[in-house]
């Protein structure tokens, strides 16, 4: 079970290649054939990568920016016990992003775990040079106090002011929801009964900033 207060997970400083388990450094030719795709959270990470595509997968990463979007927390759970990350239009804004190269069988694969259609949905970004695909979650951006909330990892200029790392933006949903005042704690019993996850989700529906099309 992955700790959702550990989201985003451990993010290397640059770019890299996840080959046989292992983190190894780009190579000439790692990106051929392969699309870009954002990875605005743990999609970043190689634990999250490895949890989803396995140990036999092949998984370029590289670093650039997004142009005029802003990465923040959902108004959603996993079922990890994590708020996750989505993206805001946001004039000026420039984020350090991570970027997955995958093949098409891959972006199936990614797709199905992101929850293509139900909690995420396809959004074009320009990162860079390079118009690409990306994810926004489709519950809206997570609203405390007066709009949505950074995620504090992701160097950021522009966009909304407020950040915070993932234990506490926990700790203030926990608090705001009325099930205390320990994050991890809230993260854990989160990631251990869906019947607590459903009812925080509909409860963050209503704190939620509605996603402009």
């Amino acid at each position: 079970m992955l700790a959702g207060w550990r989201y985003p997970f451990d993010l290397p400083d640059r770019g890299y290649c996840l080959a046989e388990g292992e983190v190894r450094p780009l190579r000439p030719g790692d990106l051929t054939d392969r699309a870009p795709v954002l990875a605005i959270g743990s999609n970043g990470a190689p634990v999250q990568l490895l949890r989803k595509f396995g140990s036999n997968a092949t998984i370029p990463v590289t670093q650039d920016c997004t142009i005029g979007w802003a990465i923040v927390y959902s108004a959603h759970v996993t079922g990890y016990g994590a708020v996750p990350a989505t993206m805001v239009p946001a004039k000026g804004a420039v984020s350090m992003v991570f970027v997955t190269w995958l093949t098409s069988n891959q972006q199936a694969l990614m797709d199905q775990s992101e929850g293509l259609g139900a909690r995420y949905r396809h959004q074009q970004v320009q990162a860079g040079r390079t118009t690409m695909l990306g994810y926004q979650s489709t519950a809206g951006a997570l609203v405390l106090d007066d709009g949505p909330i950074r995620l504090a990892e992701v160097a950021t200029s522009g966009g909304p002011k407020a950040k915070l790392i993932q234990s506490a933006v926990l700790r203030r949903v926990a608090r705001q929801l009325g099930y205390g005042d320990d994050g991890i704690g809230f993260s854990q019993k989160l990631a251990q009964d869906a019947g607590l996850r459903a009812d925080v989700n509909a409860r963050l529906a209503t704190m939620a900033l509605p996603n402009s099309d």
